[in-house]
């Protein structure tokens, strides 16, 4: 059994550790320390960072000597099969979420993304961006070595190309969520992070066209350098609204210079918002639609095609599996189910950024191709917005708009 959690300490990181892979690293320290000690050595696998930091590739900014970092801690924790894996889960993503990122000498602008798996639930992951990275980098904090070796059989040549969708509707989630923040901070670091999520956003975009055309790299230099050919631009013409390569060639110099270029005025930043937002929803849709026959078809009626309309029977074993994941008791979903199951209740959660994003660009200045008035928008409010109205009341989140319900219970429950 794990044992009962110890409160959130309080941590810091030294005046005298300046470099930024030292600082996550040291950040990841406080979440190894609290694993061993409530989880028990004997029952801890492995714990390895992958990503950026195991990469050496942080993304940050020094101002005047307080470092703003950007880029996100991936930390993998592998426990043993007799442990409740969901109560684990639960406890140590919730630990390493309440733990303060602001210090004396930087502050950590990403919380950290901890995922938590027995070695067999490790090993059935689908192949993405995030597995295929572990072989080809990662970095062993505790126990054994071999366990993320093993990842090798993610190959980049494997991942299905729906993961292009899961990769923007990411993007789309961070940036509804930073998007709701910006009135309630000052300018100035938190202005730059968001410009960053952006530029990374820009990025992300290339990932996802390579994952289509099945020609992702690990690298982003290989990335970025497949994606400037010739023919991969020709095979990804229509996947891309006009203008997206120039905007997607600007965001990657500036990523490569981010001291110089990641300072920006609000007023600047919120027209860029509306940019990159227009550039991946309208890349999501072109996306989603390449092989369909009814293209192009309205908004409400691609989301909700995207979130398995009408597969009752599949969306209520989801749901049930979603409910079991947070103790919610069966019977108080079944109850609820001729209202939640008419969608997949995964897929819905993982759209709630994507919608909210969508449903603010509704003034005459926006494309026609993504603004949604009139029908478009109403069918958005009783159909999906009711459903996640509905999905996020089961699970006792009742404050707070629609959508953002949606976005806080796919955090918890993914």
């Amino acid at each position: 059994m794990i044992a009962e959690p110890r409160e959130c300490p309080s941590i810091g990181v030294s005046p005298m550790i300046s470099n930024p892979n030292q600082i996550l690293s040291a950040f990841a320290d406080n979440i190894v320390e609290y694993v061993l000690e409530t989880v028990g050595e004997r029952d801890v696998l492995s714990i390895f960072i992958a990503g950026s930091v195991a990469q050496d590739d942080i993304a940050f900014y020094d101002d005047s000597g307080m470092l703003e970092i950007y880029s996100d801690l991936d930390l993998f924790v592998v426990i043993s099969e007799r442990l409740d894996l969901e109560s684990c889960r639960r406890r140590i993503k919730d630990y390493a979420a309440s733990l303060p990122r602001e210090f004396e000498n930087c502050k950590i602008y990403a919380g950290p993304d901890v995922g938590v798996y027995s070695e067999k639930d490790l090993y059935s992951q689908q192949t993405r961006p995030g597995t295929v990275d572990i072989s080809v980098s990662h970095r062993v904090i505790f126990g054994s070595e071999e366990i993320p070796k093993r990842t090798r059989r993610f190959v980049a040549s494997a991942i299905d190309p729906s993961e292009s969708l899961y990769l923007l509707e990411n993007r789309l989630s961070e940036i509804a969520e930073l998007t709701d923040r910006l009135g309630n901070e000052g300018s100035g670091g938190f202005d730059r992070y968001v410009h960053y999520a952006l530029l990374k956003a820009c990025f992300d975009l290339v990932a996802a066209v390579l994952i289509v055309v099945g020609e992702y790299a690990e690298s982003r230099d290989e990335r970025m350098r497949r994606f400037r050919t010739p023919i991969i631009q020709g095979r990804a013409g229509d996947l891309l609204p006009p203008g997206s390569i120039e905007v997607i060639g600007s965001s990657h110099s500036s990523l490569l210079n981010l001291q110089e270029r990641v300072s920006i005025e609000r007023e600047e930043l919120g027209t860029r918002l509306g940019v990159v937002e227009s550039l991946l929803l309208r890349s999501w849709k072109r996306i989603y639609e390449r092989d369909d026959l009814e293209r192009p078809a309205a908004w409400h009626d691609v989301i909700e095609r995207r979130c398995k309309r009408g597969k009752w029977s599949e969306n209520l074993r989801e749901l049930l599996v979603l409910g079991k994941r947070m103790s919610i008791p069966r019977p108080a979903l079944v109850l609820r189910s001729a209202r939640v199951a008419r969608l997949s209740p995964i897929e819905s959660l993982r759209l709630a950024g994507l919608v909210d994003i969508l449903l603010r660009h509704d003034g005459d200045d926006v494309p026609n191709d993504v603004r949604v008035a009139g029908v478009q928008r109403g069918r958005l409010e009783t159909g999906y917005l009711r459903v996640i109205d509905g999905l996020t009341r089961a699970f006792g989140l009742c404050d707070g708009s629609t959508l953002k319900r949606g976005r806080s219970l796919f955090k918890k429950t993914t």
